[in-house]
């Protein structure tokens, strides 16, 4: 599974989740095994500030993306082309984000089309 974090800064698993996707500088990817063992962390610095601009996200494969909020007709478009989208509105680190997934303490967000 490939997972999206906006992030303000490239230092991986300590990183600071972004307020919110336009204002996030990087998007940090973390890639599991079947089993929520990490096999890679990447910071990528982004090309867009439009959530709605998903070319971006096609290209990293990402399965699933954290936000801080809800944030409607974008997520529409991410849910189209197969990402989840999981809100966490404490702004903690990556790693903190990524327990609650694995430890399913945070869901996915149902879009109703």
């Amino acid at each position: 599974m490939k997972i999206l974090f906006p992030t303000d800064e490239c230092v991986g698993l300590q990183a600071k989740r972004g307020a919110c996707f336009k204002d996030a500088k990087f998007l940090t990817v973390i890639t599991t095994n079947e089993r929520g063992g990490v096999l890679s962390v990447e910071a990528i610095k982004k090309e867009s500030n439009d959530l709605s601009d998903i070319q971006e996200l096609q290209k990293i494969g990402a399965n699933v993306m954290v936000l801080t909020t809800s944030q409607g007709k974008p997520l529409e478009k991410l849910h189209k082309i197969g990402i989840k989208t999981y809100v966490d509105d404490e702004l903690s680190s990556v790693d903190n984000s990524l327990v609650k997934i694995l430890s399913n303490h945070l869901f996915p967000r149902n879009i109703s089309a």
